[in-house]
């Protein structure tokens, strides 16, 4: 069975805020993929927040973002 995490794992593990996750969610501005089964439950896979994080490598800062 997966493992999935939720917002509050997420910023333990990864240091990326749950207000942050949240944020992008509700933008909808690339943030990683989620899984919203009720309402009012959010959950990431860690493949997924891995794969985003490593997407957002940059090798200078006149990149875009």
């Amino acid at each position: 069975m997966a493992k999935y995490l939720t917002p509050s794992e997420v910023q333990e593990a990864y240091g990326i805020t749950r207000n942050h996750l949240a944020q992008l969610r509700f933008k909808g501005r690339g943030g990683p993929r989620y899984f919203q089964p009720t309402p009012k439950r959010i959950f990431y896979s860690p493949e997924d927040i891995e794969s985003w994080i490593e997407a957002s490598a940059r090798v200078t800062t006149a990149e875009a973002s």
